[in-house]
């Protein structure tokens, strides 16, 4: 989000959950969802491909267990896949392509 005052200032929301001693999760999926309307033309949407090619590098072990698929929207919503795909090098390498 951008400072409405013309500052410059730019603020992101990113959560991270602390490394407790929890019983592992069997699977997960993750779902990223990209504005790619009009406002977000020039630096804005940069960022955007910046940022979520940092969170995919940031995903929980690769393999069958953690699933995770990109939607865009704008005048129309797309997504990378028609369903979420298994996080592995090659998929990877396919979301981050375009960025």
């Amino acid at each position: 989000e951008r400072d409405p005052r013309g500052s410059g200032s730019l603020a992101m929301q990113l959560t991270l959950i602390p490394n407790f001693d929890l019983p592992p999760i069997p699977s997960q999926e993750f779902i990223f969802l990209v504005d790619r309307s009009g406002s977000m033309s020039g630096s804005p949407i940069q960022t955007a491909k910046k940022t979520l090619a940092l969170l995919l590098r940031f995903l929980p072990g690769r393999g069958a267990a953690t699933l995770f698929n990109i939607f865009s929207f704008g005048s129309r919503c797309d997504s990378l896949w028609p369903v979420s795909q298994p996080y592995s090098n090659a998929t990877m390498k396919q979301a981050v392509s375009p960025v």
